[in-house]
C-alpha cells in the first residue's frame, strides 16, 4: 500500500491523534545529494534535514546491464527518506511525553541528584588522592628522620607523626572550605 492510500485511509477513519504524515517527513528534508561510485552500480543518496542532521540511503544493482541511474537515485532516496520516519517518530513521542508529564529529558531534580552523586564521587577520589599524598609526604619525612635518628633524639620521629596529624587537619579544613564554597 502506498503512502497516499494509507494516509487517505487514516483520514477516512478519523484518526487524528498526533502523528507523522508524509508531508511532515518531506518538510524535514532540507536538501538532497546523490553519488554513483565509479565502476559500480551503487547509488547513495544523502538527505540533509532542516536541523543539519544527515541520513543516507543506498541502492545497488547486481547486473551492470540493468543499471539505471534515475531508478537507482529514486530507490536510494526512498531508502534514506524511510529512515526519517524513525527519527521524527522518536522526536514526536518525546515531545508528547514531555507535554504529558511536564518534564524535560532530565528534570532539575534528576540533574541535581546526578550532580550530587558526581560530587560525592569526586570528593571521595579527591580525599583518596589527598590521603595518598599525605601518606607519601609523611613517609618521606619519616625516612628522612629515620636516617637522622642516629644523630638526633627520638624526638625527631615524634615530629614526623605530628607533621602527619597537621597535614590531615589542614586537609579537613580545606575540604570544609571547598564544601562551603560549593553550597554558596
Amino acid at each position: 500500500m502506498n503512502e497516499e492510500k494509507l494516509e487517505q485511509e487514516i483520514q477516512d477513519k478519523g484518526l487524528n491523534a498526533p502523528r507523522l504524515t508524509p508531508e511532515l517527513i518531506d518538510l524535514a528534508i532540507k536538501s538532497q545529494a546523490f553519488h554513483i561510485f565509479d565502476g559500480s552500480q551503487l547509488t547513495v543518496c544523502c538527505l540533509t534535514l532542516q536541523n543539519g542532521f544527515t541520513v543516507t540511503g543506498e541502492s545497488a544493482c547486481v547486473s551492470p546491464e540493468n543499471f539505471n541511474a534515475e531508478k537507482g537515485a529514486k530507490i536510494a532516496f526512498e531508502n534514506a527518506r524511510d529512515k526519517i520516519w524513525m527519527l521524527e517518530g522518536y522526536l514526536l513521542k518525546q515531545k508528547l511525553f514531555e507535554s504529558e508529564t511536564g518534564t524535560v529529558r532530565m528534570s532539575k531534580k534528576n540533574k541535581i541528584k546526578r550532580l550530587v552523586a558526581e560530587l560525592a564521587t569526586t570528593r571521595n577520589q579527591f580525599a583518596l588522592r589527598n590521603q595518598k599524598v599525605i601518606n607519601l609526604e609523611c613517609e618521606i619525612v619519616a625516612v628522612n628522620f629515620t636516617a637522622r635518628l642516629n644523630a638526633k633524639s627520638l624526638e625527631s620521629a615524634e615530629n614526623a607523626l605530628n607533621y602527619k596529624e597537621i597535614r590531615e587537619q589542614d586537609n579537613a579544613e580545606f575540604m570544609a572550605k571547598v564544601l562551603k564554597a560549593m553550597r554558596d
